[in-house]
């Protein structure tokens, strides 16, 4: 039996980034679309560091924002407006060295049931 979810479920999801890619979020249930409210990238170090934010699905990868800098000790939010993620749709954020960005990101799961 499938997990049922609220009609609108807020959640906030935290995770330190590794170097390389790392998924922040997938949308793996039917009939759930998530919007993306904001996403933070924080820069702990005393170093510019650079991170690079994508969308994904099973056919097509895009990128919004490549090799963005984050200023020491500061943090972006690559996000203009609000994304829709849809089943088996990915956010990826890249970045080159393990420890030194944190994430936050915020979201809004909305059942279509």
């Amino acid at each position: 039996m499938a997990e049922l979810i609220p009609l609108n479920n807020f959640r906030l999801l935290l995770k330190p980034l590794e170097s390389g890619s790392n998924v922040l979020y997938q949308e793996t249930t039917n009939n759930v679309d998530t919007i993306i409210l904001s996403l933070h990238l924080a820069n702990k170090t005393e170093t510019i560091k650079r991170v690079t934010v994508k969308l994904q699905n099973d056919n097509f990868t895009t990128t919004l924002i490549k090799n963005a800098p984050v200023p020491p000790e500061d943090a972006i939010n690559p996000f203009a407006g609000r994304v829709v993620l849809e089943f088996g749709n990915s956010l990826i954020v890249e970045t080159d060295t393990s420890g030194s960005i944190d994430s936050s990101l915020s979201i809004l799961e909305n059942a279509n049931e």
